[in-house]
């Protein structure tokens, strides 16, 4: 089973790039196999990470902070930041409340198209794909710890 990992939110995420991740996900039939936080997911940048060396970087990372395992940054585009928030948000009340992961993907392609400014098209998520056997608990590598995880330390 195909259960597909990235990291959706990147100092180069801009509204346009997010909403093509979702409608590839959607084009593949993707949504059973894409666990809801990977749509959520900032990219952590550690301590000694070659991205700090990277030009133009110097005005959106900030200093290391141990409290977040990482450097914390903002996007160029404080909507990119803001969709982000509502949609971490969105999917850890609606995983609580048990949600299907075709019904929290509706509200984050919602939630997306509202804050670039776009009309929402209707879904047809009946080719959401089979699901597919999973973690009780997601985690990944080059991911900012999300509220919960930071929590539990």
């Amino acid at each position: 089973n195909l259960a597909p990992t990235f990291v959706a939110f990147t100092p180069w995420t801009t509204l346009d790039i997010y909403l093509e991740l979702l409608e590839y996900i959607l084009k593949l039939q993707l949504i059973e196999a894409v666990a809801p936080v990977q749509l959520s997911i900032r990219l952590l940048i550690p301590a000694g990470s070659y991205i700090l060396e990277l030009d133009g970087l110097d005005d959106i990372v900030g200093e290391f902070d141990a409290s977040i395992l990482g450097h914390p940054w903002s996007n160029p585009d404080p909507r990119v930041d803001e969709l982000q928030q509502k949609i971490q948000s969105w999917v850890t009340k609606a995983e609580s409340e048990g949600l299907s992961r075709p019904e929290i993907f509706l509200e984050i392609w919602r939630l997306t198209h509202e804050q670039a400014g776009k009309p929402v098209p209707g879904l047809d998520i009946e080719h959401a794909g089979k699901p597919i056997p999973r973690l009780s608990e997601n985690w990944y590598c080059c991911a900012e710890p999300t509220c919960e995880q930071l929590v539990s330390f």
